[in-house]
């Protein structure tokens, strides 16, 4: 990342935003850049596959996109501020549509879904540190998705508007009606 001019400050989500593109994988914790490995083609191959999976069985409303950034907003505009990647999220069009009519990234109030693929780095962010980030930034549902034999889910949702209850892990065929009806044979998910 050569040239790349790292800040001599704690960042706000506008700067943040106004960085050059570098390539790698990078979000904003609480004003600091967070550089993330790029991901192991396991981890790329079970995105691909979850992300189908979701686009074919989503209702018409509803759209999957992939490691796109999202304004956790749980700061202040003037202070250090979080921007998280998920894996995956699911948003409805048309808060999708008045994002990009406002000419700004998707916001945590925006979301229905976010999913994070367990890599070998990210096992406490994605399960602990992410999990309450996005409790906190009220987004509604959350999965964790291991695709170590056996590939597993653990599916998070509130139990208030800042704190979900605690994961209930899938194994095997997960099965929900919440936040919209979906299957997935997770056996697909693991290394083939």
């Amino acid at each position: 990342m050569s040239g790349f001019p790292w800040p001599d400050h704690l960042l706000t989500v506008e700067e943040f935003l106004a960085l050059p593109e570098t390539g790698n994988r990078i979000e904003l914790v609480e004003g600091t850049l967070v550089l993330s490995p790029r991901p192991t083609r396991d981890h790329s191959d079970a995105c691909l596959e979850l992300g189908i999976q979701l686009k074919a069985q989503l209702p018409a409303h509803l759209k999957v996109y992939q490691e796109i950034d999202i304004d956790l907003s749980l700061a202040p505009a003037a202070k250090p501020g979080f921007v998280r990647s998920p894996d995956l999220l699911v948003v409805d069009r048309d808060r999708d549509k008045q994002s990009k009519a406002a000419g700004r990234i998707l916001r945590a109030s925006d979301l229905l879904l976010a999913v994070e693929i367990v890599s070998p780095g990210s096992r406490r962010a994605d399960y602990r540190t992410k999990r309450d980030e996005y409790a906190e930034a009220g987004i509604p549902n959350y999965w964790v998705v291991d695709v170590w034999e056996p590939a597993t889910l653990t599916a998070y949702h509130p139990v208030d508007d800042t704190t979900y209850a605690e994961g209930v892990e899938h194994k095997g065929v997960f099965k929900t009606e919440f936040p919209f009806p979906f299957e997935l044979d997770l056996a697909t998910l693991e290394d083939r």
